[in-house]
């Protein structure tokens, strides 16, 4: 549902109206931007509320100076909200509307239903288009809810991005550098890590969204990734990815300044590691599985996304790829430029 309102005298600002809670469904369970079973299946979008609130940027006029029908200049009369109320209801994906009520001499507003569940893409639509129509006088148009919010968030995600990106890859290549003295396996780690992160999203995907471990998981939740799980197996994934990136790097660059080729430094760097990475990874996968059986259903996904993209990157990704890239660059591997190669010899990071 949609809610309207107006305010005369306060700057725009956000939570001037209480949230309505969804209701419960049969069938359905509740999870932080989820959709109810119920909802997914044509439902009215009930639990999708929608507030729009009209604030004029002026400060109250001084007494004496109103305009006609005691409202002052920039300020919407029982007539324009009646106006704004029916082009509400004309918006393509809205199924009802209610006039709007004033709360106080200040403040205004009006509840739409949406004709899809709350997070489809026709009721996301219909909030950007309430949000875009131009109110009359000098006013704004706050929009409030699940959907709403969905919206807000996906924009902020998109918004932060590549600002976290940014510091994640700077970060880990002058870390990494510092560790190998090479600007080329830094690299090669970040290309590993977003290989493992590719992968386990693809089969998150596959699961959740597709349907092809609803039946084995018992899950509950709707046809769709968790926006906030994306977040956390991020982070989560990226981190351990490049743990075992610096245990198997670290050994490997041990052998090769005892003097052993390339080649040799990366299977004696393997061989020492790759046992102690695979049961550390069993290990720990087995305790993320262990939150699969949780009712809440984005606690599922990020369970079985960390499980699998532990796995993946001890096995396909730090037991195949890795070697395999390191033996084709060969030498190549420990390639940096000079000024480079000179800075790490003074603050690099030596086990010695």
């Amino acid at each position: 549902m949609v809610s309207a309102g107006a305010r005369r005298d306060a700057p725009a600002g956000p939570g001037r109206a209480r949230e309505r809670r969804p209701a419960a469904r049969r069938g359905g369970a509740h999870g932080r931007g989820g959709l109810h079973r119920a909802e997914r299946q044509g439902g009215p979008a009930r639990s999708a509320v929608l507030r729009a609130g009209r604030v004029p940027h002026r400060q109250l006029p001084a007494r004496g100076h109103r305009g006609d029908h005691g409202h002052g200049p920039g300020e919407a009369t029982d007539a324009d909200l009646a106006g704004f109320a029916g082009r509400l209801r004309s918006v393509e994906g809205i199924a009802r509307a209610t006039p709007f009520t004033r709360a106080s001499p200040d403040v205004a507003f009006a509840t739409l239903s949406a004709r899809d569940a709350a997070l489809d893409g026709g009721a996301q639509d219909a909030v950007r288009a309430i949000r875009d129509l131009a109110p009359p006088g000098a006013a704004d148009v706050l929009v409030a809810g699940n959907t709403a919010r969905f919206i807000d968030q996906k924009a902020s995600l998109v918004e932060n991005a590549p600002y976290v990106v940014a510091i994640i890859v700077v970060g880990t290549t002058m870390l990494l550098f510092l560790l190998t003295g090479s600007v080329i396996l830094p690299l090669k780690t970040l290309l590993m890590n977003a290989l493992t992160l590719s992968a386990t999203l693809g089969i998150l995907v596959l699961a959740f969204q597709h349907g092809w471990l609803s039946w084995a998981l018992d899950y509950p939740g709707p046809d769709a990734v968790e926006v906030t799980s994306l977040v956390f197996l991020f982070a989560v994934t990226f981190a351990l990815a490049t743990d075992y990136a610096v245990l198997v790097l670290a050994r490997i660059k041990e052998q090769h300044e005892l003097g052993l080729t390339n080649e040799e430094a990366v299977a004696i760097g393997i061989g020492r590691t790759g046992r102690i990475i695979s049961a550390a990874a069993v290990m720990i996968a087995v305790v993320f599985l262990a939150f699969a059986v949780s009712p809440v259903f984005f606690m599922k996904q990020i369970a079985v996304g960390m499980a699998v993209g532990v796995i993946i990157d001890t096995t396909i990704v730090r037991a195949l790829l890795v070697p395999a890239l390191m033996r084709l660059f060969g030498e190549r591997n420990w390639w940096a430029p000079r000024p480079l190669a000179a800075l790490h010899r003074r603050v690099g990071i030596s086990e010695a």
